[in-house]
């Protein structure tokens, strides 16, 4: 969503996340039951550098959402100078491990 702020971002990613609780997907007739969304919303520049960045960014935050209990929207972390996503407890985050070095 070019120009729009982190908030409208993450509001409107609440929106679509409550859209998807509420359909009734059938197959065969059948219910699928409850279908739900885990999604992470980082932006540019407050999240990365590059694009790469930001989509690690949003990938971890995604990844927090599912690990913090799913049906979640979760805003990305700041990443510092090192590319190491850190929480604000301090801890790195899940996507400290998959971050790949800058070449």
């Amino acid at each position: 969503m070019p120009e729009a702020s982190v908030e409208s971002t993450r509001q409107r990613a609440e929106i679509i996340r409550d859209l998807i609780s509420q359909m009734e997907v059938k197959h065969l007739g059948l219910s699928l039951g409850t279908i739900t969304a885990s999604m992470g919303v980082a932006a540019y520049p407050e999240h990365g550098e590059s694009v790469e960045d930001v989509i690690r960014s949003a990938d971890a935050a995604m990844y927090r959402a599912k690990e913090s209990g799913r049906n979640r929207v979760e805003l990305a972390e700041k990443i510092v100078a090192n590319q190491t996503v850190v929480r604000a407890s301090g801890n790195p985050s899940i996507a400290e491990s998959r971050t790949a070095p800058r070449s």
